[in-house]
This record gives C-alpha cells, sequence and structure tokens, in this order.
C-alpha cells in the first residue's frame, strides 16, 4: 500500500493478539516477528476531506469520501 502516514497503526491477526499484549512477554524478536504485512485488501485507501485531521471534528461526515 506505501506510505500513508508515519503514525500508521499496526495492523495484526486476530490470533496473534494474546501474545501481542501479553505484558509478560519480554522477548523482542518474538514481538517483532508479529508484525508482518497485512494480507492484500485488508487496507484500502480512499481519499478524505482535511477535517479528518483535525481532532475537534467528531462526527459520521468524516468516513464520506472527499468530493474535493
Amino acid at each position: 500500500m506505501g506510505d500513508i502516514h508515519h503514525r500508521m497503526p499496526v495492523v495484526l491477526e486476530d490470533a496473534v493478539l494474546d501474545e501481542w499484549l501479553d505484558p509478560a512477554n519480554q522477548d523482542k524478536p518474538e514481538l517483532e516477528s508479529l508484525l508482518v504485512p497485512s494480507p492484500g485488501g485488508t487496507l484500502v485507501s480512499r481519499p478524505v476531506g482535511r477535517s479528518v485531521g483535525n481532532v475537534r471534528n467528531d462526527g459520521p461526515e468524516l468516513t464520506e469520501v472527499a468530493k474535493d
């Protein structure tokens, strides 16, 4: 999908969530091995309006595709 944003969230498969969230697991290489690219089609890029980037905005209109 390419670079979308420098703060792009991690997308994990359901099967590894318990391992990822286990505070007792401090094995950095093991945890890093869970960071794999999402399967094709998992994420979809679409244009959004500038209001999405403002934390003061909240509402269903933010999910509409930008027309400008």
